[in-house]
């Protein structure tokens, strides 16, 4: 019987969970065709409740941020008490498809399942070793942290220390990137692209991911950006219909031109390609993203909780810059592109230096390595 792994993720709270899960798989596969991977969206585990939960995360971070800021902050400070209330919910449909998949590796990339799936397996006494993946770069929640878990994969050295400091010993502990999807690793030949772009001084592509952006901020948004001589703006609304339309209504004389609004995109790393420069808020999945194709980045501003250190981070390492109050954006830019886009050069460059280190395989060669060494633990 070949072996099997089971990644404990999210459809909805934003794509990265969804986004970490797709990386692995992929990763998986290539390193070992043997191996069976299932994703199950964990919030399933949770009749009616774990669907409105989950699709209130993205209306939450996006009118009601400090709401969401308090919940992380009450989940961080009490995670017994959240992982109390799913075990309870989440047991018969948990157990019954471990029963019936059998894994011998469960993998969770989303915090909320990490210790109330330990607590289950344990009352079940089911000896499955279990891998957290922390899906954040340097806050997160202790929902992620559990001494009953195998290992807990960490994406920086920031997470590492801060594993460290929360007792996880280092003996369970390994850093190994953030994995993106495969798709985004960019051949060198787009990196080419982009500085001939701007060796050449053509106008300025903008993209702009706008998930999580309110309507009329965005709107102030892209209007500052349309200040800037030439530039062409295009802005990725994702499936937030009303807010495309209230774009399309507000630029109407520019649509097609000058702003591009594709809507809903499932080829993100296409525009990434095609641009110079990515404005978004600080999520992970999309900045290491972003980063892996060489792209210049702004960053302007983070939902509270998970995303407050990544700003800082993305900073430190000279990967991107911080510009939270949009009237300010056309001096950063402007910034970025003097002295023949020195600063803009000096970004790319470091952005294709890290890009070099595929975090996707490392970790899904770790998990083939725990694999092995549990054998037929389920």
């Amino acid at each position: 019987m070949n072996r099997r792994i089971l990644l404990l993720s999210s459809e909805h709270t934003g794509h990265g969970h969804k986004s970490i899960a797709q990386s692995l798989t992929t990763y998986l596969n290539e390193l070992d065709a043997t191996v069976e991977v299932r994703t199950a969206n964990a919030f399933d585990f949770f009749p009616i409740v774990g669907t409105a939960v989950e699709k209130s995360y993205i209306p939450l971070i996006t009118h009601a941020p400090f709401a969401w800021g308090w919940f992380f902050a009450w989940s961080h400070r009490f995670p017994g008490v959240l992982n109390w209330f799913s075990k309870g919910s989440m047991e018969t449909r948990f157990i019954k498809l471990v029963r019936d998949y059998q894994p011998d590796l469960i993998v969770s990339v989303h915090p909320g399942f990490v210790g109330c799936a330990l607590d289950l397996l344990e009352k079940r006494g089911l000896k499955i070793p279990f891998v957290s993946l922390i899906a954040d770069l340097v806050t997160f929640s202790s929902l992620w942290v559990d001494k009953r878990s195998s290992c807990t994969i960490s994406p920086t050295s920031e997470a590492t220390a801060k594993l460290a400091e929360m007792g996880i010993p280092a003996a369970a502990v390994a850093e190994l990137g953030f994995p993106i999807r495969r798709r985004f690793e960019t051949p060198p030949e787009v990196f080419d692209r982009r500085i001939a772009r701007r060796q050449a001084g053509e106008p300025l592509g903008i993209l702009v991911f706008a998930n999580a952006f309110p309507k009329t901020r965005t709107r102030k948004l892209v209007g500052t950006l349309l200040g800037i001589a030439g530039a062409r703006v295009t802005v990725i609304t994702g499936r937030d219909d009303r807010l495309k339309a209230s774009l399309a209504a507000a630029f109407a004389d520019q649509v097609g031109t000058r702003v591009m609004l594709p809507g809903y995109v499932t080829d993100m790393e296409r525009h990434m390609g095609e641009h110079d420069l990515l404005i978004t808020r600080a999520g992970p999945n999309t900045l290491l993203e972003s980063v892996s194709c060489g792209l210049p980045l702004i960053i302007t501003g983070h939902v509270p909780g998970q995303e407050a250190g990544n700003p800082g981070w993305i900073e430190s390492r000279g990967l991107g810059i911080i510009c939270r109050e949009i009237p300010a954006l056309p001096a950063a830019i402007s910034g970025l592109l003097a002295d023949g886009s020195r600063a803009w050069f000096a970004i790319a460059e470091r952005q294709r230096r890290y890009a070099a280190r595929v975090a996707g395989r490392d970790t899904a060669a770790h998990l083939l390595k725990l694999l092995g060494q549990t054998g037929s633990a389920a």
